[in-house]
């Protein structure tokens, strides 16, 4: 669900975004998806934990 989502919104974000002409595209992401991310979060907070450390 959250990786469904996550497309969905960078498919609407690349879209209606502007991107930089000289800005050089790498190959690979050097940073987590926003996909995983979203499933931490999910987690932590169904998890019943006070402090996320």
């Amino acid at each position: 669900m959250a990786d469904d989502f996550c497309k969905f919104f960078d498919a609407m974000t690349a879209k209606y975004t502007l991107k930089p002409a000289g800005k050089r595209k790498y190959h690979r992401s050097s940073t987590m998806s926003k996909a995983e991310v979203m499933l931490i979060m999910i987690l932590f907070h169904d998890s019943g934990y006070r402090c996320f450390k």
